[in-house]
């Protein structure tokens, strides 16, 4: 037995990309693969093929278990086989090499471009709140993040800093990628998106979390379906009133004495087309010199993975094109020109199709 086996490591799995899957009764990929001696294998094949004597002596486990565990994990698409008797995890692992590149190359980035970007966000938040909207009461350096992510989120696959090849599909048809923390990732933002795709008149939920935003889940179709008959004022069923007294005690929605509403901005068709409309005009100088800068970062950050998973590092780089916000978020707040509340949510609506009635 090696002395790893006295301490065993943790790992965060959770996953990047598409698929039908809400945690219950349509289970995420990620959670057939957390299982404590699941992330010790894959955290000990990650940067070195092992073979299942070799695990076994790693983890301190007997090697049967190992060999159950280990085709589990062959099943589920988190290891492949570079060698008859070896494995090797097949997903990335923002592990210490590459948060150490991180932090030493990722303020210095952010730095560069904030002050290209926040005359581009201001007047993009201006716009939209003018057009008008319903913000939900939501005050304006809020909704600047917000539309700001929004616009670098949507930029994202036309101006991705590298060239990279789509998702494949999995082995349970949806389109996504594992993707593992050794810890809670200090640098990042997290995306949460239903895009609803079964509902094609109804409406999607992003949500973006990052400190001071507070970590929020994004609503699920059913509770979606309640948010598209409230917007266009349709009395809600016995099981919709169910839901929708759930989503008042989370916060997705308030009683009012009219009734029911809807506390998450919401972007109508038209207003989702003005916004796009918006971001190709104000945002056309800025996009092409972030995806240069972001080019000159991505050359070593590709390198801090193992070879195997090139492409899914530069998949990884575009969403680097939203992720850096956090950075120049901190940026803006530490110069005066951003004030966020602690605890703030930062998610909105957007209509999938049709608009809510006037």
């Amino acid at each position: 037995m090696n002395e790893t086996a006295l301490h065993p490591m943790t790992l965060k799995i959770r996953i990047a990309g598409e698929g039908d899957y809400n945690g219950e009764d349509r289970p995420f990929p990620w959670q057939f693969v957390c299982d404590a001696l699941s992330q010790n294998i894959l955290w000990y094949a990650y940067r070195t093929p092992r073979s299942v004597e070799e695990l076994a002596a790693l983890t301190g486990v007997p090697a049967f278990y190992i060999e159950d565990t280990v085709e589990n994990l062959l099943r589920r698409e988190a290891l492949m086989r570079p060698a008859k008797r070896t494995v090797q995890t097949d997903f990335l692992i923002f592990d210490d090499r590459v948060r150490t590149y991180e932090t030493e190359q990722r303020v210095a980035l952010a730095r560069e471009v904030a002050p290209v970007l926040y005359p581009s966000a201001k007047k993009l938040a201006e716009q939209m709140i003018a057009l008008p909207i319903d913000t939900a009461g939501r005050p304006f350096d809020v909704l600047l993040c917000l539309f700001t992510l929004l616009a670098l989120d949507e930029s994202a696959a036309a101006y991705s800093p590298v060239a990279c090849e789509k998702i494949g599909a999995r082995y349970d048809g949806g389109r996504w990628e594992y993707r593992g923390e050794r810890e809670e990732g200090a640098m990042d933002i997290g995306v949460n998106k239903n895009l609803n795709c079964g509902e094609p008149d109804s409406w999607m939920h992003y949500v973006y979390c990052f400190p001071p935003f507070r970590a929020r889940r994004m609503m699920r179709s059913q509770e979606l379906a309640v948010c598209a008959a409230l917007l266009r004022g349709d009395a809600l069923d016995r099981t919709q009133k169910e839901i929708a007294a759930r989503m008042v005690a989370e916060g997705y929605c308030q009683r009012e004495q009219s009734g029911v509403k809807v506390m998450i901005p919401a972007l109508s068709a038209q207003h989702y087309a003005q916004f796009h409309a918006f971001v190709a005009k104000d945002f056309a100088e800025f996009l092409p010199v972030y995806r240069q800068k972001l080019q000159q970062y991505m050359q070593g950050y590709i390198r801090c993975f193992p070879a195997h998973l090139e492409k899914a590092a530069a998949r990884s780089g575009q969403f680097l094109f939203v992720s850096l916000f956090r950075q120049i978020a901190e940026i803006w707040q530490r110069q005066g020109l951003l004030q966020l509340p602690d605890g703030a949510d930062c998610d909105v609506l957007i209509a999938r199709g049709g608009a809510p009635k006037a």
